[in-house]
């Protein structure tokens, strides 16, 4: 499937203050570092990289790491983006906007950027134990009040669910709602199963069976507090009742694509990087959403098997419209 391009997600270096048991991408930086190689890009790369998106006329990006705030040209960055008229979404985990001077400087030079922050309970050591970092919870929960008080009104907080936190995803919504009155979206996220996800799989990764009355519950408490909410690496008869909601069926419904630029000055697609790492098996194909659902990790069937996904009867279909 041919689709367009409306994003892009611009991977600027993997240095981070978490170290967090499910990050994907700490193979690549281990693999970096064993060649000698840099795993960060320089100001002027970055330029050369953004100059290319504005020539081809894209100018929506989501700046992500490692974590893109601890650079010491962070702020060099964000001035470049917002004099280029660049619509940003920072991927953060939000410690450093616990540093209230640190927080207005952002603020002053990009005042709509968008934050995409990771929240991974209402539990401080459950957070802290998922990052790897004493009080990385209360810095991260800090890091949000200060920018609500500055004047943030939109927040899309990713929630990763893990076997250490799977049980207390049910309170975010209400927890979230405590933090301020704004546009909450929630992404729930079930681990790519590759760098330390991978690593840990076994402490990590949690059977979909596991997950799912805690899930949906979740799901009717933000239903119920009118917050937003999206899913990311489910498969379907998963979640049936929310089809709707997951990202890679409206992705493939709107025939759009994320352009995936990394360290290792590689350029590829993240329906295609993504739909290379999933399966279907045989019993999918009797399955309603067999067209539709992109299927399940590759991994995640060599730890679990099949037995658990049960497909949806029905005639197949190749909408939901």
């Amino acid at each position: 499937m041919n689709c367009d391009v409306n994003s892009v997600n611009l991977r600027i270096g993997y240095f981070c203050n978490n170290n967090c048991s499910y990050c994907m991408i700490d193979e690549n930086k281990k693999k970096l570092l064993k060649q000698d190689k840099p795993i960060f890009l320089t100001f002027d790369k970055i330029k050369l990289q953004l100059n290319d998106l504005i020539k081809k006329k894209l100018k929506s990006i989501t700046l992500t790491g490692g974590e893109p705030t601890i650079r010491d040209d962070f702020f060099e960055i964000l001035y470049f983006l917002k004099q280029n008229n660049f619509v940003v979404e920072l991927e953060t985990n939000g410690r450093m906007f616990a540093d209230t001077t640190f927080a207005k400087k952002t603020i002053n030079i990009f005042p709509d950027l968008y934050f995409e922050i990771s929240l991974l309970s209402t539990i401080p050591e459950s957070h802290d134990m998922l990052t790897r970092v004493s009080n990385s919870w209360k810095q991260t929960t800090t890091g949000i009040k200060n920018l609500i008080k500055l004047g943030v009104t939109e927040f899309n907080i990713i929630v990763v669910i893990t076997k250490q936190n799977y049980k207390d995803i049910k309170n975010i919504p209400q927890y979230l709602k405590s933090l301020g009155d704004v546009k909450w979206t929630i992404g729930y996220t079930f681990p790519m199963i590759q760098g330390n996800a991978k690593l840990h799989s076994v402490l990590i990764i949690p059977k979909y069976e596991q997950i799912q009355k805690y899930l949906f519950e979740s799901i009717k408490n933000a239903l119920n507090l009118g917050i937003n909410f999206n899913l990311f690496n489910m498969p379907f008869c998963v979640i049936e009742d929310y089809i709707k909601y997951s990202v890679e069926f409206n992705n493939n419904l709107a025939h759009t694509d994320l352009l995936l630029y990394e360290l290792e000055d590689s350029i590829s697609t993240w329906n295609k990087e993504r739909i290379n790492s999933k399966i279907k098996c045989i019993s999918c194909k009797s399955c309603k959403y067999f067209r539709l659902c992109e299927g399940v990790w590759n991994r995640y069937i060599k730890m679990y098997g099949v037995d658990e996904l049960v497909p949806i009867k029905g005639k197949q279909i190749n909408t939901l419209l």
